[in-house]
């Protein structure tokens, strides 16, 4: 929300989330967006280190402002994480941007560096970290064997029918008609990158939340 931008976008969808009595959810009909949900899952469950503890279900509300709501993927020590899982031309702009440093995510993935310290703050952390994955070419088959996900799933997970939806559609799927990353070149599958959130860039983003919140009570 370091942006007008990103100010309007979250103004809009908070009005959305008030008139609708409800969260908004992110459309799951779409194939990237499906993607990266349930790759979010074989992260979170299998690639991993074991000390990250799976937070994705916990909606956390500031303690002062009440419309200020998230939920970070995952917590270890002092770090709070979010996971992504995108398509290739995504991937690499914010795999560059990370890799650059702080300040030019913040330029060039703006919605990213704000939602992690947003994570931060209501988590109560001090260090935001960023996990992208894009599966390497091999792991292709994996994911498409819909018995491996049993153990990556929970068993309501794995009968959810978006999921059940999905993993058919995947089976029918070639390998170039899915994100993938070959082995031994510039990009690895699984990328980590942590950032100390300055007290300048936690102020910065609670006054343009409370001017957003003031927006929304006009």
């Amino acid at each position: 929300m370091g942006s007008d931008a990103v100010m309007k976008t979250y103004i809009e969808e908070k009005r959305m989330e008030q008139r609708l009595g409800r969260q908004l959810e992110q459309d799951k009909s779409s194939s990237s967006a499906m993607w990266g949900t349930w790759l979010q899952h074989r992260v979170t469950n299998v690639l991993l280190p074991m000390d990250c503890k799976p937070t994705k279900n916990i909606r956390r509300v500031h303690s002062i402002i009440p419309n200020w709501t998230g939920a970070e993927d995952y917590l270890r020590t002092d770090k709070a994480g979010e996971i992504k899982c995108y398509e290739l031309k995504k991937f690499c702009k914010a795999h560059d941007a990370a890799t650059t440093g702080w300040e030019t995510l913040k330029k060039v993935c703006p919605d990213i560096a704000w939602q992690i310290v947003s994570h931060v703050i209501l988590s109560d952390k001090g260090v935001a970290e960023l996990t992208l994955y894009v599966p390497y070419r091999k792991e292709l088959s994996i994911i498409k064997d819909k018995d491996e996900w049993i153990n990556v799933l929970t068993p309501e997970q794995f009968e959810d029918r978006e999921f059940q939806y999905w993993i058919s559609r995947l089976g029918f799927a070639s390998d170039h008609e899915l994100p993938y990353l070959l082995e031994g070149n510039y990009y690895p599958n699984l990328s980590s990158f942590t950032f100390e959130i300055t007290d300048e860039d936690r102020l910065a983003l609670t006054n343009r939340v409370l001017i957003a919140v003031k927006e929304l009570t006009k």
